[in-house]
C-alpha cells in the first residue's frame, strides 16, 4: 500500500510527486471588477482636490473678498458654484461606492444620540429645504433605545433620503424625518416621507441600484445616492425598502439593528 504524505506544497506517493492544485484564482469578471472600483476609487479622489479650490475661490468671489461684483457677475459665480456642488455630489457618490465595492470603507460604531444627530442633519439640510419652498420637520420617539451605530454613516443615509425628497417633492409641501424603535427594540426604522409625485410600482424594485433614476432622469444626479445607501445600510446588517404612491408621495426607509454588525469584507474599528 502505497505512503501518502505532505512534501511542501506537493503530495507524494511513494516518491512520486504530485503537484498540488493551484490556489482558486478570482473569476475574469470579479477580477475586472475589482479593477474597476480601484480605478474609480483613485480617480474621484484625485478630482476632490481641484474641485475644493474651484469651491474655494468661487466662494471668494461671492463673499466679495476680491472687490464688488455686478449683479450679473454674482449670478454666473452662483452658477460656479451650483455647478461644482452637485459635480462635488457626484465625485462622492462614486467614491463611496467604490470603496464600499473594495471593502475600504470603514464603519466606527458608537453610541448615537439620535435627537441631536437628526436635529443637526435637518438644519444641514434646511437651507436647501427653504430654497424651494418646502417645510422639513422632524420627529424622534424619545422612548426610542440609544443604537449602536457609525454616526457619520447614519447621517449619510438621512442626507441622502433628505435630498433625494427635496428633489422631488413641490414648492409649498413639506418633508417628513421620522425615527423609531421597532415592537421588538431590534431595529432602528429611520424613514423619510416627502409629498412628491410617488413613483409607479414597476419602478420600485430597481430604485436602489446603480445609475437608476425615475420621472425620466428630469432631476439633476448620478444616480448613485439611493444605491450608497443601500450598500451602506446592508454593510451594518440592516435593510432599505420604499412605500409609494403616484401622485401622492413616498416614503424611503432603512432598518439598521440598534447594535451594529459590520458585514463581512467591511471595516470596522
Amino acid at each position: 500500500m502505497g505512503r501518502l504524505g505532505e512534501f511542501g506544497s506537493s503530495t507524494c506517493l511513494d516518491g512520486w510527486t504530485v503537484p498540488a492544485p493551484p490556489p482558486p484564482q478570482p473569476a475574469p469578471g470579479e477580477e475586472r471588477d475589482g479593477r474597476t472600483s480601484r480605478f474609480l476609487a483613485h480617480v474621484t479622489h484625485e478630482l476632490r482636490t481641484p474641485l475644493s479650490g474651484i469651491m474655494g475661490l468661487a466662494n471668494l468671489l461671492h463673499q466679495g473678498r476680491f472687490g464688488a461684483m455686478t449683479p450679473q457677475q454674482r449670478h454666473v459665480v452662483d452658477q460656479i458654484l451650483g455647478s461644482a456642488r452637485h459635480m462635488t455630489s457626484l465625485v462622492n457618490d462614486v467614491l463611496d461606492l467604490a470603496r464600499l465595492e473594495t471593502a475600504h470603507m470603514v464603519f466606527r460604531p458608537e453610541r448615537v444620540d439620535l435627537q441631536a444627530l437628526v436635529a443637526d442633519a435637518c438644519e444641514f439640510m434646511r437651507t436647501l429645504a427653504a430654497e424651494r419652498g418646502i417645510v422639513l420637520k422632524s420627529w424622534v420617539d424619545p422612548a426610542c433605545p440609544v443604537p449602536l451605530l457609525d454616526p457619520v454613516k447614519l447621517r449619510q443615509v438621512l442626507y441622502n433620503y433628505v435630498s433625494n425628497a427635496l428633489k422631488f417633492s413641490p414648492e409649498g409641501s413639506a418633508v417628513l424625518v421620522s425615527v423609531m424603535a421597532e415592537a421588538d427594540d431590534s431595529e432602528l426604522r429611520i424613514a423619510v416621507s416627502d409629498q412628491g409625485c410617488g413613483i409607479a410600482q414597476e419602478h420600485l424594485a430597481s430604485l436602489f441600484s446603480e445609475f437608476r433614476q425615475f420621472n425620466g432622469g428630469a432631476h439633476q444626479g448620478s444616480g448613485l445616492g439611493l444605491a450608497v445607501t443601500r450598500r451602506l445600510v446592508e454593510a451594518q446588517g440592516g435593510t432599505v425598502g420604499v412605500h409609494s404612491v403616484p401622485d401622492q408621495g413616498s416614503t424611503f426607509y432603512a432598518l439598521l439593528p440598534l447594535r451594529t454588525a459590520v458585514a463581512s469584507g467591511v471595516g470596522s474599528d
